[in-house]
This record gives structure tokens, C-alpha cells and sequence, in this order.
């Protein structure tokens, strides 16, 4: 029997076994306009966008994209990593708006939305409409450290 199915399986962690699979991998294509770039003054040399979560706002017509950033050496994650926003009226061009909520480099003109962490990991957005606006957002994202019980999750 053939699946019909396209799977994307990029860990063999939650699999607990295979049966007639054929494991093919592409390689990867750097796109000529990437959707967003590390070219603020805030950004590190070598920094990497990860982790995003898109959402477009309805009552504001924005598609609002939260992120992490972390320093990149080609091998492992050497630095802070940090969430960051991004806003954008078409889902392609995207403005990264100074919020001045967190100092870097003594400048708090950049769009940080939460302080430096040593592990920081998958973020997720989700627009409460029934709460008040300084609240209607809310952000659970997840840290780690060296202990055996590593993973947090913040809300």
C-alpha cells in the first residue's frame, strides 16, 4: 500500500517505528529576498531569525510576526537569544518598529519584546479578544537550562 500523503519528519524523536519508509533529503536553497533580514543596527554580525509565529490582525488589517534571535558561529548558538516583532501590511515587506521596551548596546530603540535569555525557544501568539487591549495579546514560549528538568514554559 502507498501513502498518499507528504510528511515533513525532521527528528526521529516521537517516532516510535518505521515500516517501508524512504527517507529523502533535499538540499536547502537560499532564497534572493529573504521575507526578513538581519539588517537593523540592533542585530548581531552573525545573527539568526528563528522560531516564528505569524497572525494577521483583522480589526488593524497587519500580519504581526514574533520571532527569536540568537548569534549563529555556523556550528552551535553562542549568545542571548531574544523574542522580536515585526509588522507588515502585505505578509512580504515587513517594518521592525522601535518599541523601546528593552536596552541594547545602551539603545532601547529596537524591537525587542522580551529581555535576553540564555535558552529560548518556540514562541506562540494568540489575540484574546475579550480582554482589554493592554492584554489582548498573549505569548507562551518555552526556556531550558543544564538541569535534567530543563524545560519552562512561560505564559
Amino acid at each position: 500500500m502507498t501513502c498518499r500523503y507528504k510528511f515533513l519528519v525532521l527528528d526521529d524523536t516521537d517516532i516510535m517505528k518505521t515500516h517501508k519508509l524512504k527517507r529523502r533529503v533535499n538540499a536547502a536553497v537560499k532564497h534572493p529576498q529573504p521575507v526578513l533580514r538581519v539588517d537593523a543596527p540592533w542585530h548581531h554580525k552573525n545573527e539568526m531569525l528563528n522560531y516564528i509565529n505569524v497572525l494577521y490582525d483583522e480589526e488593524e488589517r497587519l500580519f504581526k510576526m514574533w520571532y527569536c534571535t540568537m548569534s549563529w558561529d555556523g556550528r552551535a548558538s553562542d549568545g542571548p537569544r531574544r523574542f522580536a516583532y515585526a509588522t507588515s501590511t502585505d505578509g512580504i515587506g515587513w517594518e521592525k518598529p522601535k518599541l523601546g521596551l528593552f536596552e541594547v548596546n545602551g539603545s532601547s530603540a529596537n524591537n525587542f519584546v522580551t529581555p535576553e535569555m540564555d535558552q529560548a525557544f518556540v514562541c506562540t501568539i494568540l489575540k484574546d479578544p475579550s480582554d482589554i487591549a493592554a492584554r489582548r495579546y498573549k505569548m507562551i514560549f518555552s526556556t531550558g537550562g543544564p538541569d535534567p528538568d530543563w524545560a519552562r514554559f512561560h505564559v
